[in-house]
Order: structure tokens, then C-alpha cells, then sequence
């Protein structure tokens, strides 16, 4: 029975040192990231909105591109500053309580810090399951390894440089068109652009994960299309915990994960087709 048992006891403790090593990092990172919030990662959370200010907006982080002229002309009676300055002034972000700038601070470096040791984590998950791999299956890792980081960048960009500026121009202009002005605040704000980039990263990598559940022999693309009505409910749950509560972020991560998914069944058809061949 002790023998039995002392495997399972060996994993608890490996299991729990990489999940303190995982802990200790992100910590060391999220200081990092504290430290350098006002002169970084602060004009970094708010380029999206800065972008629809056009050439003029001061931002180092700000991509002044087509797109994001033509959102800033779409949008521009809604974060244009009227003659008093009041609100609504193009640009600026209001808090209403002393403590909401520290918080936000730890919550924007929070998620910061888990994005920097984002490849501590995967090689401390991969250290861990490796032991349980076939050597082939561990080759699958190593190549899986940095097309998951390559995936992550490519989620985590289209939400910066896409679904941010236009989903911010959208509802700007949604409460123009009845006559409101908007007063955006800190502590909205920056969790959205926040959870929307990991969330996206995290999106971006349902291809891969099939994939290497395909040739790992746990799915194919016929239980990938048996469980799609499943799958799209669970997507748009996962859309509502990924983002803020409101239609169009829970929308706007729902509907890239449906692409992905259909995305992943073609991969999987691929991939089985391929080990078919060779077997």
C-alpha cells in the first residue's frame, strides 16, 4: 500500500514546489510591473483610447494607422472636451474614490505580472507533466512550446490593436447618438483592456490545445462536431467571465472562440488524416 501510495505522494509535493515557484515569480513580476506602471504600462492601458485622439495624442504606445484615424474622426464629437473643459474632456479618465488608483495600479500589475512569466508557467506545467510523456509526445510539447507563445502575442495583439479601439469608438458613439457624454473611469477601463488581453492570449490557444489532444489520440473532429452546441455555450460563459459584464466584450470574445473552434475542427481533420496515412 506505501508503495502505492508514495508516487502519488512525490507528485503532491513536486506539484506543490512548481506551483510556489509559479507564486514567487509572479510576485517578483507584478513588483516589477508596479514600479513601472506610471512610465510604461499605465500609457500602455490607456493607447487604445488615446488612439481614437489621433496624431496629437502624446502617446509613445499609441499606433496612429488608418484604422485608427477613421475611428478617431468616427468618435470624435464623443471625446472631444467642450469650451468649459468639463466632462467628457477628450482623454481623460476620473476615479471617485482615493483608494481606486492603487487598487486599479495592483490589479493592472497583477495581470501584467502573470503575462511576463507566462513561459515560467507553461515550462513549469511542462516539467510537471512530462514524467507522464512518451518521448514522441514529448517532442509535441517542445514544438507546441513556442507556437503557444507565437498565439498568444497574435490573440493578445488583435485585441489591443483592434477590438479595443473599435469596441471603444462603438459605445462612445452609441451614447453621443442620444446626447450623453461619456465620463470613463479608471476603474472600468483599465480591467477591460486588462482581462481582454490575457483573455484573447488565452482564446488564441484553442487550435493548438486540439491539435495535440488529436495526436495525442483524446479527440477528433467528429466528437469536435458532435460537441459544438456544447462548445458554443460554453464559449459565451466563458465570454461572460473572461470580460467585463456587458454585451459587447462578452460578444467580442465570444465570437473569435466560435472562428477558433471551427478553426480547430479543420486542424483536427488534418491531423487525423495525417496519422491515418502513416498507420
Amino acid at each position: 500500500m506505501n508503495e502505492q501510495r508514495m508516487p502519488i505522494a512525490q507528485h503532491l509535493v513536486e506539484l506543490r514546489a512548481r506551483l510556489i515557484i509559479c507564486i514567487i515569480a509572479t510576485l517578483l513580476a507584478m513588483i516589477v510591473a508596479y514600479v513601472l506602471y506610471p512610465d510604461v504600462f499605465y500609457p500602455i492601458v490607456r493607447a487604445p483610447l488615446d488612439s481614437l485622439r489621433g496624431e496629437e495624442a502624446g502617446n509613445p504606445f499609441t499606433l496612429n494607422t488608418s484604422l485608427h484615424a477613421k475611428l478617431a474622426e468616427y468618435c470624435r464629437p464623443s471625446v472631444e472636451a467642450d469650451a468649459t473643459g468639463g466632462p467628457g474632456e477628450r482623454g481623460t479618465l476620473y476615479y471617485q474614490s482615493l483608494m481606486v488608483p492603487v487598487i486599479v495600479r495592483l490589479k493592472v500589475s497583477l495581470v501584467i505580472g502573470i503575462i511576463l512569466v507566462l513561459p515560467i508557467i507553461a515550462y513549469e506545467i511542462w516539467a510537471f507533466v512530462s514524467a507522464g510523456l512518451h518521448q514522441h509526445e514529448k517532442r509535441y510539447v517542445l514544438v507546441y512550446g513556442p507556437a503557444s507563445l507565437v498565439l498568444f502575442v497574435i490573440g493578445a495583439a488583435l485585441a489591443y490593436f483592434i477590438v479595443l479601439p473599435v469596441g471603444i469608438a462603438v459605445l462612445l458613439v452609441q451614447g453621443e447618438s442620444i446626447g450623453l457624454r461619456p465620463i470613463l473611469t479608471l476603474n472600468e477601463y483599465a480591467p477591460l483592456v486588462m482581462w481582454l488581453l490575457l483573455g484573447f492570449g488565452i482564446v488564441f490557444q484553442m487550435p493548438l490545445v486540439v491539435l495535440f489532444l488529436t495526436k495525442l489520440g483524446l479527440v477528433g473532429p467528429d466528437k469536435l462536431r458532435r460537441a459544438r452546441p456544447y462548445a458554443i455555450l460554453v464559449m459565451f460563459i466563458l465570454g461572460a467571465v473572461l470580460t467585463p459584464p456587458d454585451p459587447f466584450t462578452q460578444l467580442a470574445m465570444a465570437v473569435p472562440m466560435l472562428a477558433l473552434y471551427e478553426f480547430s475542427i479543420l486542424l483536427s481533420r488534418f491531423a487525423r488524416r495525417k496519422q491515418q496515412a502513416r498507420g
